[in-house]
């Protein structure tokens, strides 16, 4: 009964301290995130986190919300090793950015919170090199090269303090989810 009393007050404590910070035309946000790395080549083994950097700044106003426009760099790493054969791959993302924030100031009575979507255009740089030391079939292959890139998204951010913000983010971009946090300034 102690816990469920502490988790009503802990509640109370953090509403009552959040901040409230609408996308509005004003506002620049970068957002650093994590989440897992995308598996576009069935690769198995080791996979690094997809880490990605944002940046958008509200530009127009649309009904009640903001049309953000900015951009993401992010990249990860992938590996597979067996006794006869090596596999190594990596992938970065350059892209232009577009998102539609929906500010709930009003509607939620929760202005500390703004749902998104958006999708993302650039390009991917991949590096993907295999070799094989099986018996009678030695090659080394580098491959690669750059290619258009296209992401799609869905997230959410809540507001922690003036500046600081959580957010979660789903779709097909760099990662298929993401979590990190957003700056404004």
């Amino acid at each position: 009964m102690k816990r469920i009393y502490l988790l009503i007050i802990a509640i109370i404590t953090f509403n009552s301290v959040s901040f409230s910070q609408e996308m509005t035309k004003e506002v620049m946000m970068f957002g650093v995130g994590i989440g897992p790395s995308n598996d576009y080549l069935g690769v198995t083994g080791f996979s690094s986190p997809a880490l990605r950097f944002t940046i958008e700044k509200g530009m127009f106003e649309i009904g009640p919300g903001v049309l953000a426009l900015g951009g993401e760099v992010g990249a990860y790493y992938q590996t597979y090793k067996s006794y006869y054969y090596n596999s190594n791959y990596t992938s970065f993302i350059f892209a232009g950015r577009a998102a539609y924030y929906y500010n709930f100031g009003e509607l939620l009575q929760t202005p500390q919170f703004n749902a998104y979507a958006g999708c993302a255009f650039g390009l991917r740089i991949i590096s993907d090199n295999h070799k094989t030391n099986y018996p009678g079939l030695y090659y080394y292959t580098d491959q690669g090269g750059v290619f258009p890139h296209f992401g799609s998204f869905l997230g959410a951010n809540y507001f922690l303090t003036k500046n600081i913000a959580g957010f979660v983010e789903a779709g097909y971009d760099m990662s298929w989810g993401t979590i990190g946090f957003d700056f404004t300034f």
